[in-house]
């Protein structure tokens, strides 16, 4: 029976925990190869294998890594055992695959999470790597409408695509019991970039009453060449990148999420409050309205006055606060990952376009 290859080789974040996630869904014959750096959950049988984690693994991992699995692959290819290709995200080391997968005629699935690196994010090989596999790919899977627009916009493809949203991650146990707090303990959990706007965050609490927060804590690892002022008696840092125990903590002691982006495609953060039922102030940006409705966050500009306000509203409201936490825990309940493997497996049903 042919399978489908899988390439997961990511070795942590969102975008991996959503790979892990997806694949056990997709219910068809696989060969998932993922990294043996990888220090998130992994899916049931994978093939370990080792990449890399700086530059000069890189290049000693091409030449005794990559090339055995693409001779491996290119193999099986020939001898036909191979149904096509799915890439739950962006790695170095797709391309190849993408391009030689479209050779022999065979479905080439791309799950795009961002498609263009965000302002002051990634760099020009990563921008060139995205573009040829969007090309390159006979199927593309979008996180967003937003962003297939955008990329249509921008890159121009013509091969078919679905948008199929974000499915929920859970870090540890689920929670639904919140209970509106004053003061408030606010958290921004993720990596710390231009474009997802801490200094506005910052700015924010500036013109924010004291007595309606307790603390703030920005948990997630400050990336090279941003500065902000050290931690003081309310607001902390954790410069760091988290494990799953330490982002369920960070979640279980915080009343409040903030996202106060400058610009965003969609954000795995918002589906891990979802599942924690915690409460959000979200900048309405990009595809995050595609993620929550208009009443299942407190929508705010990325603006310091009106981040501010935003959690003025929240804070000093206990009616709005449990309608969020009701309204959140309808979202979490009406969410399966079995339905977005199963609209992956049927593109394997059909022939990839030429």
């Amino acid at each position: 029976m042919r399978k489908v290859l899988v390439l997961a080789l990511g070795r942590r974040g969102g975008s991996v925990q959503y790979g892990s996630a997806i694949i056990e869904q997709i219910n068809l014959p696989k060969e998932i190869y993922v990294s043996s750096f990888c220090t998130e959950k992994v899916p049931e049988n994978s093939i370990k294998i080792r990449t890399y984690r700086n530059k000069g693994e890189f290049f000693i991992s091409f030449f005794f890594n990559f090339l055995p699995l693409f001779f491996r692959v290119l193999v099986g290819l020939f001898r036909g055992e191979y149904l096509g290709l799915y890439l739950p995200y962006t790695h170095y080391w797709n391309a190849p695959f993408v391009a030689t997968f479209r050779l022999f005629g065979l479905q080439t699935a791309c799950t795009v999470h961002d498609g263009i690196p965000h302002t002051g994010d990634g760099n020009i090989w990563e921008a060139i790597i995205n573009r040829f596999t969007i090309r390159q790919a006979s199927h593309l899977i979008f996180l967003s409408r937003h962003v297939a627009d955008f990329l249509q916009h921008k890159i121009g493809f013509s091969c078919h695509y679905s948008v199929i949203p974000h499915g929920i991650l859970r870090a540890g146990v689920s929670r639904s019991d919140r209970i509106a707090q004053r003061p408030a303990r606010l958290l921004f959990l993720g990596r710390v970039c231009h474009y997802k706007g801490v200094d506005l965050f910052l700015k924010g609490l500036e013109h924010l009453d004291d007595h309606l927060w307790e603390r703030a804590t920005i948990a997630g690892q400050i990336v090279p060449g941003l500065h902000f002022p050290p931690s003081t008696e309310k607001v902390s840092w954790e410069n760091r990148w988290l494990n799953q125990e330490e982002v369920k903590q960070q979640l279980d002691q915080a009343d409040i999420l903030v996202l106060p982006y400058r610009e965003a495609t969609q954000s795995g953060v918002i589906t891990l409050a979802i599942d924690q039922c915690l409460p959000m102030v979200c900048s309405r940006v990009g595809g995050l309205p595609e993620q929550l409705g208009e009443d299942d966050c407190i929508w705010v500009e990325p603006d310091p006055h009106s981040i501010s306000k935003g959690l003025k509203d929240l804070i000093s409201s206990p009616v709005i606060y449990q309608n969020h936490v009701s309204r959140l825990r309808d979202l979490k309940s009406n969410s399966s990952w079995s339905e977005i493997g199963k609209k992956i497996e049927s593109l394997f049903a059909t022939t990839p376009s030429p």
